[in-house]
């Protein structure tokens, strides 16, 4: 469940009714683009879809940019380039076109009004053309983590304790549709089981020929 204070109807789908998308990738602050991967797993039987919904992609911004909409508790901002993802279908609304954002929140109560937290919130639409369902994950934490609401220039943020997703249906009084619990984030690709493995083995087959070559 989201934390107290956020209704269906919350800021964070507001953000997406006018947003566009990101490029490039980054480990510095300030001068470069910084670009965060994600990856979970989203329940869709509230919309008539499957229990179990893997997710993922990446998000680049610039932490230099201007909101484009601004209030009291929370500013929303264009994104460089992203990359969305559902059971493996590139969901990407693009190249450079209006499905993503991001929203920041500072001792807000994560509808635009005065509240608790402090949040980031990443936002990617799942249809062109076709229903307002956007995907929304979270970082929140309490009001005392940052005093801001300028975009993050590095990434400590990704140490806010909380991490929700959930999808939005704009068309039908911002219902919520998906719940999606917690979800991974890291400025690295995070690997996929199978790369896992393939990498283990690939290791495991330098150090047998190294083996071969010393017993030789």
């Amino acid at each position: 469940m989201p934390p107290p204070g956020i209704s269906k109807r919350n800021i964070f789908t507001v953000a997406i009714l006018a947003v566009s998308v990101l490029t490039g990738a980054a480990t510095t602050a300030q001068a470069s683009t910084l670009t965060v991967f994600f990856s979970g797993s989203i329940d869709l039987t509230g919309m008539g879809g499957a229990a179990d919904n893997s997710y993922s992609g990446f998000f680049t911004w610039d932490p230099a940019s201007l909101p484009f909409e601004t209030h009291p508790y929370t500013n929303l901002y264009h994104v460089e380039s992203y990359q969305f993802l559902l059971n493996g279908v590139d969901r990407t609304i693009g190249p450079g076109g209006n499905g993503a954002g991001l929203v920041v929140n500072n001792d807000g109560d994560l509808n635009g009004g005065p509240g608790p937290y402090d949040a980031l919130a990443f936002l990617a639409a799942l249809d062109p053309g076709g229903p307002d369902l956007f995907i929304l994950g979270f970082l929140t934490t309490d009001l005392s983590f940052w005093n801001t609401l300028d975009l993050p220039t590095d990434y400590n943020f990704l140490s806010m304790p909380t991490r929700l997703s959930l999808v939005s249906n704009e068309s039908d009084e911002d219902e919520q549709v998906g719940d999606g619990g917690p979800f991974e984030a890291s400025p690295t690709p995070v690997p996929e089981p199978a790369t896992m493995t393939l990498t283990a083995l690939g290791l495991a087959g330098v150090i047998a020929r190294r083996r071969g070559r010393q017993r030789r």
